[in-house]
């Protein structure tokens, strides 16, 4: 499939695959415990409850997609992560907390998804549409790009956000390390600083992209009414 929005696993279901084949499951966690000190070990859960499998879910997770996928600029809110690429090639750009305050990360506080994502829409971090004045500061990013390769793998930190590539079909499996926390990386790392938008730059962002939207069609809808009233 072309573009951005190319077939993907869900972050749920990539956690369900696991449920579903346990042999493999008991046998991925005991060889990435082998590789991470004990304390970032992750509680084992028995059962599966989707709504919290953000929260406490289980250390292995499954991703995969189509070539041309792009998965938006975001800031885990866990403690880090180590991806494993088993096939295709997938490029991860990496951007140094530095970086952060040019990304336009944003946490709506969704009990069920930890973490921030940049408001700047996919198309434009794609390079498949201009980039709007509005997000001017996105241009001066510089992030790390590391290409995975079958068989290798990457320490993502919470502390640093992240794209995601894939440059074909490719799939990959990811360990979760310590904990997650609504509160952000701050809450999980010494020293760590979140930088989001504020809600005043959330509130003006939100109204250039979809205020206006909104305000054309309460007028079409008024218009309308005025026309039945004519009628009548």
């Amino acid at each position: 499939a072309e573009g951005t929005a190319a077939p993907r696993l869900s972050a749920i279901g990539g956690t369900e695959f696991f449920y579903h084949v346990p042999e493999v499951l008991e046998k991925l966690s005991t060889s990435f415990r082998q590789l991470i000190p004990r304390r970032f070990w992750k509680r084992r859960q028995d059962t599966l409850d989707w709504k919290t499998s953000w929260m406490d879910g289980p250390d292995l997770q499954l991703w995969a997609a189509d070539g041309s996928f792009l998965y938006t600029t975001h800031q885990d809110y866990d403690t880090g992560k180590l991806l494993y690429h088993i096939e295709g090639h997938k490029r991860i750009l990496l951007y140094h907390p530095d970086q952060h305050d040019l990304l336009y990360l944003h946490n709506d506080w969704d009990p069920h998804v930890w973490e921030a994502n940049s408001l700047v829409p996919v198309d434009m971090q794609a390079g498949k549409e201009p980039l709007a004045p509005l997000f001017s500061k996105y241009a001066s990013a510089q992030p790390v790009e590391v290409i995975l390769k079958p068989g290798e793998a990457l320490y993502m930190p919470c502390t640093w956000a992240h794209q995601v590539w894939y440059d074909g079909p490719a799939i990959s499996v990811s360990y979760t390390l310590g904990h997650a926390s609504p509160k952000g990386c701050a809450a999980l790392i010494p020293k760590a600083v979140d930088r989001t938008v504020s809600t005043e730059e959330y509130n003006y962002i939100a109204g250039e992209l979809w205020g206006e939207a909104e305000d054309d069609e309460d007028e079409e809808e008024a218009e309308e009414s005025d026309a039945e009233g004519a009628d009548l």
